[in-house]
C-alpha cells in the first residue's frame, strides 16, 4: 500500500509499528489468510509514489493498493464521500497525457463490500494532476472536461508502477475539498515534498493573513472527515475478504 501523507497514513494504520530509515517511512502487518501488507509513505506527488510503489515491489509485494484523500471533481460528492479507481488519468497542461486502467472486478467487489456495511463508495476516473487544485472553477472545470470523479497528485505514479509489473490495483481515496469548495492556495506552501509540516512557514502564514486561521480550521476539520471516512472504508474492506480476493488475483497472474 503506498499512502501519500504521514496524516492519513497514522490515520489508516495507527502511529505504532513504523519504521523511519533510509527516510521512506513503512511498515508491515500480517492479515487473517496468510495476507501480509506492507506501507510505504511516499510523499507528495506522481514521482514519490512511483517511487514508494517500485521500493515495495522490490521489497516482494505482488498487489499494489493506493489509499488517501482528495479533492472533489463531481459535484455530488461531499467530504468524507468515498471514491474506488476503475481507472486513472495522468492530465498536464489540460491534456489527457496517460491513461491507465484498475481492475474493475476488484473495484467492483470492494464497492459491493462497501454497500454491505452501508457505506455507499463512487466508481470513476480518477485524474491526477502534478500541482494541486485550488480553485472551485478549476476542480470544476477538470470534472467537466475529463469526466472524473476526484483528483490527487499520486495515483498516476502507482498505477503507472503497476502497469508495468503487470500487478494487480486497487485505489481507495475520499473527498476532502468538495468541487465547489476552494482550497488556500497557500496551505500548499506550507508542506514539505514528504508530507511533513513547514512549521515555520506555517507561523508566517498564520501570521500574515487574518483570515488564515479560520481557513486552516476549516481544512483541518474536513481533512479529518476525509481521513475518518478512509480508516472506515479500509477497515471494513480488511475485516472482509477483499483483501484475500486481491491475493488471490496475485496469485493467478
Amino acid at each position: 500500500m503506498v499512502i501519500a501523507l504521514p496524516a492519513e497514513a497514522v490515520a489508516v494504520a495507527g502511529r505504532r509499528g513504523w519504521r523511519h530509515g533510509d527516510g521512506y517511512p513503512r511498515r508491515r502487518e500480517n492479515l487473517p489468510g496468510g495476507v501480509e501488507l506492507a506501507i510505504g509513505i511516499s510523499g507528495m506527488g506522481p514521482e514519490r509514489a512511483c517511487l514508494a510503489a517500485r521500493r515495495l515491489i522490490d521489497d516482494g509485494a505482488d498487489a499494489l493498493i493506493h489509499l488517501g484523500v482528495s479533492g472533489g471533481l463531481a459535484p455530488q460528492l461531499l467530504p468524507g464521500d468515498p471514491v474506488i479507481a476503475d481507472s486513472v488519468l495522468l492530465v498536464d497542461e489540460g491534456r489527457v497525457r496517460s491513461r491507465w486502467q484498475i481492475d474493475g472486478e476488484l473495484a467492483r467487489q470492494a464497492g459491493e463490500r462497501l454497500a454491505a456495511r452501508q457505506v455507499s463508495a463512487a466508481l470513476g476516473p480518477i485524474v491526477c494532476s502534478p500541482w494541486p487544485l485550488f480553485s472551485s472553477a478549476m476542480k470544476r472545470e477538470f470534472g467537466e472536461q475529463f469526466q472524473a470523479l476526484a483528483v490527487d497528485m499520486e495515483s498516476a505514479g502507482v498505477a503507472m508502477v503497476a502497469g508495468e509489473a503487470g500487478l494487480p490495483c486497487f485505489m481507495l481515496r475520499a473527498v476532502c475539498d468538495a468541487a465547489n469548495q476552494t482550497v488556500p492556495a497557500w496551505l500548499f506552501d506550507t508542506l514539505n515534498g514528504d508530507g511533513s509540516v513547514r512549521f515555520a512557514k506555517l507561523g508566517g502564514a498564520l501570521v500574515r493573513r487574518p483570515a488564515a486561521v479560520a481557513e486552516l480550521l476549516r481544512m483541518r476539520l474536513r481533512f479529518r472527515t476525509a481521513c475518518g471516512a478512509l480508516r472506515e472504508a479500509w477497515d471494513f474492506l480488511r475485516a472482509s475478504d477483499f483483501l484475500s480476493l486481491l491475493a488471490g488475483k496475485a496469485a493467478r497472474r
